[in-house]
């Protein structure tokens, strides 16, 4: 199936080789052929749609033990795996640019961005026919082994289709008619999300699957025959997605039955959503950040309508009086409002014992809610990068990367710090006196914070030790009378002017007065005299 809406028109050529498989891209169209009963060697081809420089098809032929039987394009790379066991990897220019081994003869392959899945045997078959296969996908690009899983099919039925569904999920179908997608999250699990026996309007319908999306299957529906024809060019039909599901106790199976399927859809969208997230080529498109939101859109459409389908088994459920099965759908609910409207709905139906398991679960849901906004403004609150050890204990202020709060910000130093412990000490502004520690800060462990009150309080204790100091620094005199004129010189003169006192004296014919200072200054007995 090729969309002509994001690629060029397959363009009409004449088959002169005899290709007997193909493989469509959107950039390019791989064909090849195996061995043929004449003894003609295995031919590839590969015809981009679109090239700049000219002769830009190219083909090989393989050696004559080695033979082409499955071929897969990707839009960068082209593979082919040969009954040699070999996987072949070309670029689309025709450039070798790998050679893998498989694990077992190779029964199919498909490929979607820059990966490619291997289908193989990994044993012979059972004694009623069942099919022993596994699936390998592989990163083309990277020639590496991606994952590796049991590919599961129908008993006594055949792999006749295997390819990547809309979303990105691997999918595979069988003879049988049961198609089945890989769950996401890459645990190698399978489920069955169609069932021909249960889609089939006549006995003799069988379904050429083409394409799968997260909600139909396109196919080709057939009428007693098993393949398609060319001519006239065949119709394609939409078929939605049914899980085959056992009739229940409740007569619900259609009720089931959607619900099984819409969260499978969810499912599927939220892995298309993951790979988009994660840059897969395929998902995102050209228009990236459109195709992101529309995802996000395409998940929340999704878990509605899967609430609706909860919510009508939910109120089934409860009219039979299956209390337990109700609150079970109850908690499969996605949305707080739905669950909300199911607590309103037990109500109507009167029906107490359920309403209050339902309000307890929604209560929970609420808190985990709550629990997840706090962590996620926790982690928007963080710094974006972690403090060392010499940042650790300082304000954001003093690391953020502004040159004004660069030169307000203290300087950091490691050592040991006047608690005793190993850590970052900030070093005082040049203006601020040094104060030296209380006694109590010597031995304690508490740290000071930089509030008004404390700034204050060390303002008030420095004040008062300068003082002292200033006190201290005082020169003391010799004698009582000298001390007195110190401490209260003639006519108001300031403290420390002495000579200012000295010469008041004298200017009032103190001169004695004046000597006796003089020689109290000098601490003489001779100059007293």
């Amino acid at each position: 199936l090729h969309d002509t809406s994001r690629g060029a028109r397959v363009p009409a050529f004449a088959d002169y080789h005899g290709f007997t498989m193909a493989s469509l891209s959107v950039k390019g169209l791989a064909l090849a052929r195996g061995r043929t009963a004449g003894g003609e060697d295995s031919t590839i081809m590969y015809r981009p749609f679109t090239s700049w420089g000219g002769s830009s098809d190219w083909n090989f032929t393989l050696p004559e033990e080695e033979s082409a039987v499955a071929v897969a394009a990707g839009n960068s790379f082209v593979a082919v795996a040969t009954s040699s066991g070999h996987l072949r990897l070309f670029s689309p220019a025709g450039v070798q640019r790998a050679v893998l081994s498989l694990a077992g003869p190779a029964v199919a392959m498909a490929a979607r961005g820059r990966d490619v899945a291997v289908a193989w045997h990994s044993a012979a078959p059972g004694a009623l026919g069942e099919q022993r296969l596994r699936v390998s996908v592989f990163d083309a690009l990277e020639a590496s082994l991606l994952s590796e899983a049991a590919l599961p099919v129908s008993s006594g039925a055949t792999l006749s289709w295997l390819g990547f569904a809309e979303g990105g999920a691997l999918a595979s179908g069988d003879s049988e008619g049961t198609v089945r997608c890989q769950l996401a999250g890459g645990n190698g699990a399978w489920s069955p999300i169609f069932a021909a026996a249960q889609a089939r309007q006549a006995g003799s319908e069988r379904y050429w699957v083409v394409g799968l999306s997260d909600a139909e299957l396109c196919c080709v529906v057939l009428n007693g025959v098993d393949a398609p024809t060319v001519h006239p060019r065949p119709v394609l039909s939409s078929l939605d997605l049914a899980p085959p599901v056992v009739p229940s106790d409740m007569g619900a199976v259609e009720l089931e039955r959607n619900l099984l399927s819409a969260s499978a859809r969810v499912g599927v969208r939220r892995a298309a959503a993951a790979a988009a997230a994660d840059g897969d080529e395929e998902a995102l498109g050209e228009d990236s950040e459109g195709n992101l939101a529309r995802a996000e859109q395409d998940i929340m459409d999704a878990e509605r309508e899967m609430d609706s389908h909860v919510l009508r088994l939910l109120q089934k459920c409860a009219q039979v009086d299956r209390l337990q099965r109700a609150l079970e759908l109850a908690a499969m609910l996605n949305s707080e409002r739905a669950l909300m409207g199911a607590v309103t709905l037990a109500n109507k139906m009167r029906k107490p014992a359920l309403s209050e398991r339902m309000g307890l679960l929604l209560e929970a849901r609420q808190a985990q809610r709550e629990r997840e906004q706090q962590a996620a403004l926790a982690a928007v609150a963080t710094p974006r990068h972690a403090p060392t050890q010499a940042t650790q204990g300082v304000a954001p202020s003093a690391y953020l990367d502004d040159s004004a709060d660069r030169e307000e910000a203290p300087r950091v130093t490691t050592g040991r710090g006047i608690f005793g412990a190993a850590g970052a000490i900030a070093a005082p502004k040049a203006s601020a006196p040094a104060a030296e520690p209380s006694e109590g800060d010597e031995e304690g462990e508490e740290e000071m914070t930089d509030t008004e009150e404390d700034e204050d309080e060390d303002e008030e204790a420095a004040t008062q030790k300068a003082l002292a100091a200033a006190a201290a620094a005082k020169p003391k005199a010799t004698n009582p009378f000298a001390r007195k004129v110190i401490a209260d010189p003639p006519g108001g003169a300031k403290a420390g002017g002495l000579a200012a006192a000295v010469k008041s004296m004298q200017g009032s014919g103190k001169r004695k007065l004046s000597t006796t200072v003089l020689g109290g200054r000098k601490g003489s007995k001779k100059a007293a005299k």
